[in-house]
């Protein structure tokens, strides 16, 4: 037995193709601003909006005034058309469904997050979830693990945690979860098969 019950993931860079850099590259090249800078003016708005600290107008008024350009009302817009699902994944996560609940912990900012959910249909596809900006903490923080387990009433001891970056993982390591870099999809059979996660 593995002892693990629910199974938790992340969504972009997980279900989602990642939309930050790609939608940033757009607008340096478009605008022409070096890449470098557009990032490091972006890097604690995005933070700040990710948690309900900002929101969305005020996250492009500053980010616009810090590179010195007019502001892009298509930006939602642009930056939600980066996003593409990942071949394969929902159809793996219906076939987790079967066995598990799952779960989803994503850092993502209130309007935007909302567009994404329509688009993709998010809710739907999972037992539940928590987006960062609806309790105000971002992974890796181990808050958001914490406000997880007591939204949905899980152990963590009970919970893997999959995320395509390492370092979110250590707030749900410290919470007592497993965890689970993501890879892509066949990587990540092989680790279920590891895990003794049998999904057939």
């Amino acid at each position: 037995m593995t002892g693990i019950t629910n199974i938790i993931f992340d969504i972009s860079g997980v279900f989602l193709t990642l939309d930050e850099k790609p939608t940033l590259e757009y607008y340096a090249k478009k605008l022409k601003v070096p890449f470098e800078k557009i990032n490091k003016v972006h890097e604690p708005l995005v933070s700040a909006y990710d948690t309900n600290n900002m929101k969305g107008d005020e996250f492009l008024k500053e980010l616009f005034k810090g590179i010195k350009k007019k502001v892009d009302k298509n930006y939602w817009k642009k930056k939600l058309s980066m996003k593409k699902p990942k071949p394969g994944m929902f159809e793996f996560l219906e076939k987790v469904k079967k066995k598990y609940p799952a779960y989803f912990v994503t850092n993502e900012g209130g309007n935007y997050w909302k567009s994404v959910d329509k688009k993709f249909k998010i809710h739907e596809k999972f037992n539940g979830g928590i987006a960062s900006y609806e309790v105000g903490i971002s992974k890796p923080d181990i808050k958001i693990f914490r406000a997880l387990c007591k939204k949905f009433k899980l152990q963590p001891e009970e919970c893997l945690f999959l995320d395509d970056k390492e370092k979110n993982l250590g707030g749900a390591k410290k919470l007592g979860m497993k965890t689970l870099v993501f890879k892509d999809i066949e990587y990540l059979k092989k680790e279920f098969d590891r895990l003794g996660i049998q999904l057939s």
